[in-house]
């Protein structure tokens, strides 16, 4: 609302109100409103297309008070989310607890491995949520705690969940806590939230502004991050476990810039480590580079899982593979489907996700064309699949600041995997923004960046 009484109306701030409007309408209709948070994903969709299609290059504000309202409300976005980790640190500090079930996982898989235990075995219980599920459903079943082989079959479902129990993420996700944690107890989940989102608003920030020469499209570009409240109540607040992975990915993907395909590789195999997505939509990416690295992401991946799986492939299937086996739940569209209408529905998002991917590689998977494959292939994943999440949508943030630095319009270009593909349309060099008095260098020279 403060940007709309600000009085300027052009189409990259009200876009942003958009988008941050869509993407905060997930708060209150969040469990049971399925399908209206399918509507949402489409909407959102939807404003993608328009931010793509816009006939009209931008150049920067319409005014000098909207430019520097653009900053203001920005700064003002930082501070609000550093105040809020901030709080649940101290907090955390005070009470020796975390906020979510999630940071309470890593706690208690922390133990296990302290202890000389498998976390991910078949054995372990670190979900202390599933755990409480399962034990309701074993009441309402005793007959399953030994059953005779005429209800094996009927009460497999329940024994997977009793299977299912361990830590649900991978070990690079154990490895990064692991200090905090030893150091400070669960204040070191809520004081590694607060660098892990520093560090993504530092990468994005100084990479937009390297580009773009100007603070109010770095301001606009992260704005959607910083007040859309999925950063500051699902991670810095409620301490879900999310930003790592996708920090990981981000940064393999602006490592493809300067074809540093190595590390680029290795910063996917890592995020994939940690949680499957969204790391895994981004490796398509690499078909860019030299086979050799297409392989060495998974195969990164891949190491840190295989010494489990020798111990317990079965523990590791289960606790790992889980998300792609629960029943959907009311968050998402499928819940309501009946079983051939849930078939249905993954094979279009198959074939939607081909379409995208063959598009992207048709372009030789240049820098829009990745964007655009990004961002369809989240919507596409996150719209058909059985849970749909509030921390989930902190996988599109940092693709949505890509999308909003590049500018309107099919010519725009993209900051990231390569030099800022040019706008064709003759631009001032070196000088003031007009209507701004801020400098505004309109040039393409990215070298001075680093990946």
């Amino acid at each position: 609302m403060i940007l709309v009484v600000a009085g300027f109306f052009d189409f990259p701030v009200t876009w942003v109100i958009l988008v941050i409007v869509d993407l905060v309408s997930f708060i209150p209709f969040d469990w049971g409103h399925g399908v209206l948070r399918a509507s949402l994903l489409a909407a959102l969709g939807a404003l993608v297309w328009w931010w793509r299609a816009y006939p009209q290059s931008v150049a920067g504000p319409p005014s000098r008070r909207a430019g520097r309202v653009v900053v203001a409300f920005a700064a003002a976005g930082l501070a609000v989310n550093l105040g809020v980790g901030l709080h649940r640190f101290v907090s955390s500090l005070a009470t020796g607890q975390t906020s979510g079930d999630q940071a309470q996982s890593v706690i208690a898989a922390l133990r296990l491995v302290r202890d000389g235990s498998n976390p991910w075995s078949t054995l372990a219980a670190t979900d202390l949520m599933a755990g409480g599920l399962a034990a309701e459903e074993l009441t309402r079943r005793p007959e399953c705690e030994a059953p005779p082989a005429a209800l094996v079959a009927s009460c497999a479902p329940l024994h997977r969940m009793f299977s299912a129990l361990g830590f649900k993420y991978g070990p690079a996700m154990l490895v990064f806590y692991a200090p905090f944690v030893a150091a400070l107890g669960a204040a070191g989940i809520a004081l590694s939230h607060l660098l892990l989102f520093g560090t993504l608003v530092t990468v994005l920030g100084t990479r937009v502004l390297a580009d773009r020469r100007s603070w109010w499209w770095t301001s606009l570009a992260v704005i959607p991050l910083l007040w859309t409240v999925h950063m500051a109540w699902n991670i810095l607040d409620q301490d879900h476990l999310d930003l790592l992975p996708v920090l990981l990915a981000i940064l393999g993907l602006l490592c493809m810039r300067r074809q540093t395909w190595a590390l680029a590789a290795l910063a996917l195999g890592l995020s994939i480590n940690a949680k499957l997505l969204p790391g895994l939509l981004f490796v398509p990416a690499l078909l860019r580079a030299p086979r050799r690295f297409v392989v060495l992401a998974p195969t990164v991946a891949l190491a840190g899982f295989l010494p489990l799986a020798i111990f317990d492939w079965r523990g590791l299937w289960f606790n790992i593979g889980y998300p792609l086996m629960r029943a959907p739940d009311s968050t998402a569209l499928a819940f309501l489907l009946p079983p051939g209408g849930q078939i249905l529905l993954r094979v279009a998002s198959v074939a939607a996700l081909a379409a995208a991917g063959m598009a992207a590689h048709a372009r030789g998977w240049n820098p829009r064309a990745t964007l655009n494959w990004l961002l369809a292939a989240h919507l596409i994943v996150l719209g058909t699949g059985g849970t749909l999440h509030n921390n989930y949508l902190v996988w599109l943030l940092p693709l949505i600041t890509l999308l909003v630095a590049a500018g309107p319009g099919p010519k725009a270009g993209v900051v990231l995997n390569g030099a800022l593909e040019p706008d064709v349309r003759p631009r001032a060099v070196g000088g003031a923004d007009r209507n701004t008095g801020m400098l505004d260098v309109y040039r393409h020279d990215v070298r001075d960046l680093v990946c």
